[in-house]
């Protein structure tokens, strides 16, 4: 069909269905898939089966893990299944045996008219969030980006007291979109009669929302109240999310989409970098807070010497976090990533090595690369223990490693990087970007490291994380294919934070004084002998 709302054709296409059904055997297996059309642009298609012995009810695959919503490489194993040849699949194939997961097959009158509607109207939120959502996510990144620096050249123009709290309330609200993004598919916003003003007016609000908990009650002096409030947010509501299946994430702006056939469960890596830096700085915040940064009458960095317990209980706190986090990313059920632990797993190390004072040696990163290679091999294979219909791609890749396929994946991968990269001038500069940084962070004193050591300073901890960050995002970028959209979400959530812990505390920037120095004394009229 060439148009969606072509109402005479789609009667002629239940017709000849209806002479299918009407001339097949009563035991007959029937399949209507939609392949391919002559729409411009991708699309969802539907897939119906009639199935002896199976209730009316939304089909899955473990493929995707998602009710209603299954791959066009599923139908091959399906086939295979339903005639007795499941072992006939080949090796490596991507698919998985369609069902209808038994809490569908059990409700009362899904067979019915009404079951029926209720089926055909979740399967077209689905379709009306991808549909809505995508064209939007380029004008997402370039508002945002555009609102990003318009707030710089405010602060530029004007640093009074006032405009620096406006800049940095505008700072936590840009920092907030991340989270908003994943946030608005809480409220059904694709039922309204005009989901695309819905969305934009949802995104907004849940992004005012997390700003407004940031600077709002007794808290809200601190300085670093809005990157800890920010970062704790993204965190806690990313990782409940692919715990209980990642209903946020599809079809979301800064998620994944159906039609494009990627990840349907667990963190992509658009979501695993906005997951990973919220972690970090989350981490990196508690340490800072462990050494009394902010808190009126400390001696910020210096706390190290006065109070080592506290430093260590906050040096295992941030661990705490930062493991959790892990565990979130690399769990089958939960995130089944393969490449995030090994981003993430390092960058925490540098992290806590940093804030303890411990230097880094060719030696220690050795230790730490193979520890991470372990920590992730072990998780693949305790996958791939699993049944083969239960696995996650991390399962799958053990397997693909015995049949001898996997280099053929790793191969595919490193070509889906490397043509993202070259796709646009714009994609090139990502590593340039992650050099110029990585540069500027190891000379301080360089025309770019200036810049950055204003930025942090007062809060070295907030500068180890921004390093963590920065090394988890490199690591991200080689390791995963279409890595190149891992630094840049690290950016929209790092850079906005940073920019707004900036102007609550550094020193030396109008209407503020570096975190927990004494007020300077009020002027007093000197003596007129000194004149």
């Amino acid at each position: 069909m060439s148009d969606p709302d072509d109402t005479a054709g789609a009667r002629r296409v239940d017709l000849a269905v209806a002479r299918v059904l009407a001339a097949a055997p009563a035991q007959a297996r029937i399949v209507v898939a939609g392949l391919a059309d002559d729409r411009t642009g991708p699309a969802l298609h539907p897939v119906v089966t009639r199935l002896p012995g199976v209730a009316p009810g939304l089909l899955t695959s473990s493929s995707t893990r998602r009710t209603g919503v299954v791959l066009l490489t599923d139908l091959t194993p399906s086939i295979l299944a339903w005639l007795g040849l499941g072992s006939a699949t080949p090796a490596g194939w991507s698919g998985r045996p369609l069902s209808v997961p038994p809490e569908m097959t059990g409700v009362a009158g899904a067979a019915s008219d009404a079951g029926a509607e209720a089926r055909r109207a979740q399967l077209l939120d689905v379709q009306t969030r991808s549909a809505t959502v995508q064209p939007l996510v380029g004008w997402f990144y370039g508002l945002g980006a555009a609102a990003f620096f318009v707030v710089c050249g405010v602060l530029a123009a004007r640093r009074t007291r006032r405009v620096r709290t406006a800049c940095a309330v505008a700072f936590t609200a840009l920092a907030s979109l991340p989270v908003a993004s994943f946030l608005v598919n809480l409220l059904p916003w694709s039922r309204s009669s005009h989901p695309t003003l819905t969305l934009v007016a949802a995104l907004v609000g849940c992004a005012l929302a997390v700003a407004t908990v940031a600077w709002a009650g007794p808290w809200r002096r601190h300085p670093l109240t809005p990157l800890i409030t920010v970062t704790a947010v993204t965190a806690v509501t990313l990782a409940l999310d692919v715990m209980t299946g990642s209903e946020l994430m599809i079809a979301s702006l800064m998620g994944d989409f159906p039609v494009v056939g990627g990840r349907f469960y667990g963190f992509g890596n658009v979501a695993f970098a906005v997951f990973a830096t919220a972690v970090l700085l989350l981490a990196a915040a508690v340490i800072a807070l462990s050494r009394g940064v902010g808190v009126p009458g400390s001696t910020g960095s210096s706390a190290v010497q006065s109070d080592r317990g506290r430093l260590r209980n906050g040096l295992a706190l941030a661990a705490g976090i930062g493991l959790a986090g892990i565990v979130v990313d690399a769990h089958p059920s939960f995130g089944a990533d393969l490449g995030g632990p090994v981003a993430l797993l390092p960058a925490l190390v540098l992290l806590l090595a940093a804030s303890a004072g411990v230097r880094v040696t060719l030696a220690r990163v050795l230790v730490v690369g193979l520890a991470t290679a372990g920590v992730v091999g072990g998780v693949a294979l305790v996958d791939w223990l699993r049944p083969a219909q239960s696995r996650t791609h991390l399962g799958r890749f053990v397997q693909q490693l015995i049949d001898g396929s996997a280099w053929d994946v790793v191969v595919r991968k490193a070509q889906q990087n490397w043509e993202l990269l070259t796709s646009t001038p714009l994609a090139l500069l990502v590593p340039v970007a992650l050099v110029v940084l990585a540069y500027g962070f190891a000379r301080p004193g360089s025309l770019v490291g200036r810049p950055l050591a204003a930025a942090t300073a007062g809060l070295p901890d907030l500068r180890h994380g921004l390093v963590a960050v920065l090394v988890m995002a490199a690591i991200g970028f080689v390791m995963n294919d279409t890595g190149t959209v891992i630094p840049a979400a690290a950016a929209c959530v790092a850079v906005p934070v940073t920019m707004t812990a900036w102007l609550r505390a550094a020193p030396g920037t109008p209407g503020s004084r570096a975190p927990g120095t004494p007020a300077p004394p009020s002027p007093t009229r000197r003596p007129r002998g000194d004149r």
